[in-house]
């Protein structure tokens, strides 16, 4: 199940590939255990008017420049927990980590990057996440893609959506 914040925006600063993100929406997904826990956050920055709608339907569009988060909160015993404001990094052995990955999609919707330039390395510093009605999503980012550096930031505010979605399909 996941529970889905869309609404407010972002800023990316730098370029991916020679490709430029210009924030329009920017939405974030509570992913949830069978029991309903929060396990992991996937926060979406697009070129798209309204990314929030475009997840809710499943649909990718062609043209469109994004940058995907996940984000995980983990205890000493590597158990999920929900997540929380702190510094996030792309380590492995460290409670609060994530991946990233840059997007830009050809007229098929398939990313032109290369795995290896599309994927980032660096840090999310998370500020506020309430993942609720009435709440918000907001942070900075600090990432490298090879040789391209970017920082930006996020504020979303929840959209009250539920619904069920393979998460493979948001990448």
């Amino acid at each position: 199940m996941f529970f889905v914040a869309c609404g407010g925006a972002g800023e990316f600063k730098g370029t991916v590939g020679g490709n430029k993100l210009d924030v329009h929406s920017a939405m974030f997904v509570e992913l949830r255990d069978s029991s309903g826990a929060d396990v992991n956050t996937i926060l979406v920055l697009s070129s798209r008017s309204d990314v929030c709608a475009d997840v809710k339907a499943n649909r990718a569009l062609p043209g469109t420049n994004q940058v995907v988060f996940n984000l995980s909160h983990h205890d000493t015993d590597n158990s999920p927990l929900p997540p929380d404001v702190g510094t996030y990094d792309t380590g492995t052995n460290t409670a609060r980590r994530f991946t990233v990955e840059f997007e830009h999609l050809d007229s098929s919707c398939n990313n032109t990057l290369s795995s290896d330039a599309a994927k980032g390395n660096g840090t999310v510093t998370v500020r506020s996440i309430v993942p609720h009605a009435g709440g918000h999503f907001v942070g900075s980012f600090t990432l490298s893609f090879g040789g391209d550096a970017v920082t930006g930031s996020f504020d979303t505010s929840y959209c009250d959506a539920t619904f069920s979605i393979n998460p493979d399909s948001l990448q």
